[in-house]
């Protein structure tokens, strides 16, 4: 405790294996702090590690990222142009192009130098209206013509901060590539869970993520018939005294509607 006062969102390994083995035949599991507590009055201390996909959750990543730029005066529903405030906010957190929020109300897309946008009103079935000073300049998040593997990589990578070697990209693409082959395109104009994006991306595209914790990877597939060579569950495979079934009655489906 004295070395690590905080221990939230690190890594742990879980080892498991026999008295016979040395530390590298043993099977490690691979998982990401989400609370500590203790030590407590008998010494006790406890720990509880979740997946890397923890890291995506609502309060943790939001995408985009709240903007902090301002108006700096009033503007008409007929200005090309702005200044942002505070000074110097627009090297700090704005491209060079791209596509603005408005206040919640307009989207635009501009140029920037410095502190200055240069913008063209009513973008994305906005409309221009005036605008005063203060109103908050939120950068929005354009995707245009990109794999859903791409979206949900630079999702976890750029906006829940999921380290770039739990994902690998090519295998990820092998498989877009295979069971989806479609690009997307989309404007994303308020800051956003990650986790409520990335879920609304798969069940359109009937795709799943999962960690998997021996190989310390996020793995990406899509919903498909299983394969024929595949392991099956018998009555060798079950440990005795193992095995329950339970009605998910809530996951049942009586209509659908399209």
């Amino acid at each position: 405790r004295a070395r690590w006062p905080f221990t939230q969102g690190a890594d742990i390994r879980l080892i498991r294996g026999d008295s016979n083995q040395t530390l590298a035949q043993m099977e490690t599991r691979h998982f990401i702090i989400d609370s500590s507590a203790g030590p407590d009055s008998k010494g006790s201390f406890s720990m509880v590690s979740k997946d890397a996909l923890k890291l995506a959750d609502g309060k943790k990543s939001q995408a985009p990222v709240l903007s902090q730029g301002e108006l700096s005066a009033d503007i008409s529903a007929g200005a090309t142009a702005f200044t942002l405030s505070p000074i110097g906010v627009g090297n700090a957190g704005y491209p060079a192009s791209g596509f603005l929020n408005l206040s919640g109300e307009e989207v635009v897309s501009f140029a920037r130098a410095g502190d200055v946008m240069t913008i063209v009103r009513g973008q994305f079935n906005t409309v221009a209206v005036e605008h005063e000073a203060g109103a908050r300049v939120q950068l929005c998040l354009r995707y245009e013509n990109k794999k859903v593997s791409f979206i949900i990589e630079d999702q976890l990578i750029n906006y829940a901060n999921v380290p770039a070697s739990y994902i690998s990209s090519s295998d990820w693409e092998i498989e877009d590539d295979a069971y989806i082959n479609k690009l997307y395109s989309a404007l994303i104009a308020e800051p956003e869970s990650a986790h409520d994006l990335i879920n609304e991306l798969l069940q359109q595209t009937a795709s799943t993520i999962w960690w998997d914790d021996v190989a310390k990877l996020i793995r990406f597939r899509v919903l498909k018939a299983v394969d024929t060579g595949a392991a099956t569950y018998n009555d060798d495979l079950i440990v005795g005294g193992s095995f329950s079934a339970k009605d998910q009655n809530s996951k049942r489906v009586s209509q659908v509607w399209t």
